[in-house]
């Protein structure tokens, strides 16, 4: 996995920072800071066997859930 814009992380075994470049390796154990800033460019990964989310015709916007922000009510009960 590469850096795609600059990022600063403590190496394994070290004890100060470091800045990397875009298009540096990013270190296994900076991966998930990583991820988490933007700093690098991850593939949507999905669960094996799971089916997407989709309602009416297959329409994934349109799963029957009624938005209460949008002047519906919800579901259940509010407690």
């Amino acid at each position: 996995m590469k850096f795609i814009k600059p990022f600063r992380g403590v190496p394994k075994g070290e004890i100060y920072p470091k800045w990397y470049k875009a298009g540096e390796d990013c270190p296994a154990e900076l991966e998930t800071a990583a991820i988490d800033t933007g700093a690098v460019k991850t593939k949507a990964r999905q669960q094996p066997g799971a089916q997407p989310l989709l309602g009416v015709d297959g329409d994934p916007a349109a799963t029957g859930a009624t938005d209460p922000a949008a002047g519906g009510a919800p579901e259940t009960p509010l407690q």
